[in-house]
């Protein structure tokens, strides 16, 4: 292994751990890829299960009628000759030969307090240790076999492989390459020996980071042969302990000593502690996340009724937990959402902090992640009764929420397929496929917006980003005329300017009228309610030129080329916000031009109200986390971030994000509710934040049975009526009931318009099986539907149309399951989208007709054949 090279140039780059690098822990490997089966063609007397690869026994029982070999040496001082013959008659068994099991070493003998005795013994060829090959042997007080564990075999192969072809001190380089993003560099580094001791050679080194890290402390190195099916092969064994200012990380390797790969790979470090989180969701295994604040309460909607119902807020719970992979057999078992040294938000899947400051970077002072408050501990109390902001406590504990949030939906989603080679995002993939360094990068409380959030999704290997917004709420608001123009209006909203305001003034006009350039009447508009035209710039910008000019508030009224003009809008924030210090609100086209003929005709006072609440964190929302989690995983499995580019695709996504939300939401207890037997009940989602409490007599607010859209979610058509057709604007909508907006369906092209009805067809397909509990049970049909949704995504082509996305989740049912297929068929075309729907443009969905045809055992993309 060349200990006689006492210093060796080996070219490292002089840097840090790459991105996440010193926080994340690696996943095993092995390249036996150890499996298991029950073992045949055992002699007379033994049970066994065989290491599959290799065919050999590892763990074998021996029964009474086993022949007792122990004679006249029963027992006596050392048990070993007796554990030899025993594994000289069981030779054949372990394809080794009986010189070959006398040149075994004792390593380990004792004798218990019965009389009977353990001896282990270990595997050498050519005095080169095989790694893990050994033997186990347990005899009982009378001398006979009871147990042998583990295995030992020839010396099989190639001899070639027995080479050692490269130095312990390239086996330790290859190690720090391939795990801690070491890259060859002009810049030597050198490995010294320190010491020797049995087999093992000591290096240090005086590697050190860019900002002073010890990366490497200590090195112990040994040769190995390496078993695998097709034999010995020559390898190095390695114990680093590689360190930052992350926390020390401690591994094994067997590195081969032919090419530098990694044949084994394993955590030092005793079993991870878990982890606690101070956020709203169960205390127990799966750890499922609650809607919000308001934990369990109207989810679903107690009544079913818009009765105004606002469900009483609850604390959060400390969940305690390594990750939430439930399933010990899966692959991701032991990845940890945090290594055990680590004291913030900070891991392989999510980095969360606050945006504060601008940007996508966390920028110091300003931004910051959440910390420890003790020991593997993030136990901060979010206070409702607070504004979001209040402090950097409040702040912390919302970017809590937001990070177990994301590592909940990555484990929750990842056995059913979406992992490393079908891009997901990490820092480490664990050499498991896939590209790396593209942890999401979750933003609480951006400053860039309110009440919203959005989802940034690249191509596998960049981060995707997570916004998260401060909402405002939906609070009250009102216009009552008089002066000669009475009636009383609900305007709509918006997400700037003033949110809590009481004035009454006389209306006036700007010039120009959309408000768009500086105002030539400034005189005129002075201290005046102006009655600006919608279009032709934002909203924001518009309130800041009235304002400008000397406004007391300002009036956005709809004309007839706007979008969606029956509606009065709701006003979205410039990007950056553009500051703004007088209130603002909106009127849909009819309200606008009866405004404008008044105010054309003479004088019109307007009394104008606003009332919100405590503002509130879209952060700890968890059904807006999930559908903004939903856009990222539809759009990193469909196309690589390129596959949803239509508008009808595009409104599908924001389908695909209500729908996950409704995935997460909805419990197996559900069914048996007096409001929602079977399932049948209502669900909103983004409930907490569109809950602000209205403070205007009169008024109610219907955020936790409508939500942010324009139906709730319900299998009941008489709650939720729409269908394949309400995606083509200018079809009205149903007046039963009443939508909370939208009604002239001038805006149903819009994507989140279409998406309201794309999730209502995939709720209908998940109601399905839910409701077939003589058959599959909540989780059986919860862990179903979330494997089918994936392997849609998988299946579906580049920009996909209603019909080719229903194709490809039904094709990825059909094939698992004809009961299923049938069940999630009828859903689809209940709502529309049956055998004979035609897909219409996938630029504005005009041409779309819907079908309510089921299907037989055929998919048919392009039409009913009649069957």
């Amino acid at each position: 292994m060349g200990k006689s090279l006492l210093v060796v140039p080996i070219a490292l780059a002089l840097g840090t751990f790459a991105s996440g690098a010193a926080a994340a822990d690696f996943a095993g490997v092995d390249a036996l890829h150890a499996s298991h089966a029950p073992a045949s063609d055992l002699p007379a007397g033994y049970r066994a299960t065989v290491q599959a690869n290799l065919g050999i026994p590892e763990f074998l029982k021996a029964g009474r009628s086993v022949p007792n070999l122990a004679g006249s040496m029963l027992l006596v001082s050392d048990p070993a000759p007796i554990a030899r013959s025993y594994l000289k008659s069981l030779a054949p068994l372990y394809r080794i030969s009986a010189a070959e099991i006398d040149a075994l070493d004792v390593f380990d003998s004792q004798r218990l307090r019965n009389g009977a005795a353990i001896v282990r013994l270990e595997n050498r060829v050519d005095g080169v240790q095989v790694f893990r090959d050994g033997f186990n042997v347990l005899i009982r007080a009378d001398g006979s076999l009871d147990t042998v564990s583990g295995y030992a075999s020839g010396a099989n192969g190639d001899a070639a492989a027995r080479r050692f072809v490269r130095s312990a001190e390239q086996s330790i380089a290859s190690a720090l390459r391939q795990d801690f993003n070491f890259v060859s560099s002009s810049a030597a580094a050198s490995f010294t020996l320190t010491g020797e001791s049995g087999d093992y050679a000591s290096y240090a080194t005086g590697l050190t980071g860019a900002n002073g890290e010890t990366l490497l402390q200590a090195a112990r190195v040994k040769p190995v042969y390496f078993r695998t099916a097709d034999g010995l092969t020559a390898a190095h064994y390695v114990e680093l302990n590689v360190g930052s200012a992350d926390g020390d990380r401690y591994y094994s390797y067997v590195i081969s000593a032919q090419d530098g790969t990694i044949l084994f790979r394993n955590n030092l470090t005793a079993d991870l502690s878990p982890f606690s989180y101070r956020v709203w969701a169960d205390t127990t295994a799966p750890f499922v996340p609650y809607a919000g604040p308001q934990g369990r309460n109207g989810t679903p909607h107690p009544t079913g009724q818009p009765d105004g119902y606002q469900a009483p807020l609850t604390p959060p719970n400390l969940v305690t937990l390594v990750n939430a992979i439930t399933d010990s057999a899966s692959v991701a078992a032991n990845d940890p959402w945090l290594a055990d040294a680590a004291t913030e938000t900070v891991g392989n899947n999510v980095n969360a902090y606050a945006n504060l400051t601008g940007g996508d970077a966390l920028n110091a002072p300003g931004d910051y992640r959440a910390d420890v408050t003790s020991e593997r501990t993030f136990d901060r109390v979010y206070d409702t009764t607070k504004d979001p902001q209040v402090d950097s406590d409040q702040i912390k504990a919302s970017v809590t929420q937001l990070f177990y949030m994301n590592n909940f939906l990555h484990d929750w989603y990842y056995d059913a397929g979406f992992d490393e080679p079908a891009r997901n995002a990490q820092t480490s993939n664990y050499g498991r496929g896939g590209s790396q360094n593209d942890e999401i990068q979750a933003q609480a409380q951006d400053v860039s917006g309110t009440d919203n959030a959005n989802m940034y999704t690249p191509s596998d290997g960049g981060k995707p980003r997570m916004r998260m917004y401060v909402f405002n709420g939906a609070g009250g608001a009102r216009i009552t005329y008089s002066d000669g123009f009475s009636g009383e209006v609900e305007p709509g909203t918006g997400a700037f300017g003033l949110t809590n305001f009481d004035l009454t003034n006389t209306i006036v006009r700007p010039d120009p009228l959309d408000a768009c350039a500086v105002l030539t009447n400034a005189a005129a508009v002075a201290g005046k309610i102006v009655l600006v035209d919608r279009g032709n710039c934002d909203f924001n910008a518009k309130a800041k030129t009235a304002e400008t000019a000397g406004a007391a508030a300002v009036i956005i009224a709809n004309v007839a080329t706007s979008n969606n003009p029956g509606d009065a809008p709701g006003m979205a924030a410039s990007t950056p916000p553009i500051p703004v210090a007088i209130g603002t609100l909106s009127l849909n086209l009819a309200d606008g031009d009866a405004l404008r003929t008044a105010v054309g005709a003479g004088t019109v006072t307007a009394h104008m109200e606003r009332a919100s609440g405590i503002r509130r964190d879209g952060t700890i929302d968890d059904g807006i986390i999930a559908h903004e989690w939903g856009h990222y995983i539809s759009n990193r499995l469909v196309g690589d971030a390129n596959g949803l580019s239509t508008n009808q695709a595009g409104g599908m996504g924001e389908g695909f994000g209500d729908f996950h939300a409704m995935l997460l939401l909805v419990r197996a207890e559900d069914a048996a509710l007096p409001a929602t037997p079977d399932f049948t009940g209502v669900y909103a989602n983004g409930a907490y934040t569109a809950s602000t409490f209205v403070t205007l007599p009169g008024q109610i607010n219907n955020g936790y049975y409508e939500g942010i859209r324009r139906y709730p979610y319900s299998i009941d058509m008489s709650k939720n009526p729409l269908t394949y057709r309400h995606i083509v604007d200018g079809v009205a909508l149903p007046t039963t009931p009443p939508p909370a907006f939208g009604a002239s369906g001038g805006s149903n092209s819009e994507a989140h318009a279409t998406g309201e009805v794309w999730a209502s067809m995939l709720w209908e397909c998940y109601a399905s099986l839910l409701r077939d509990s003589d058959r599959l049970s909540f989780l059986e049909a919860q862990d179903r539907m979330k494997r089918y949704l994936v392997a849609g995504y998988k299946l579906m082509p580049n920009a996909p149309t209603f019909v080719t996305a229903r194709d490809a989740i039904l094709s990825a049912i059909q094939s698992q399951s004809e009961e299923d297929y049938a069940l999630c068929g009828a859903g689809f075309a209940k709502r529309g989208l049956g055998a004979g729907a035609i897909a219409g443009s996938p630029d504005d969905n005009s041409g779309a007709v819907e079908s309510f045809a089921v299907f037989n055992d055929q998919i048919f993309a392009n039409g009913f054949d009649g069957d």
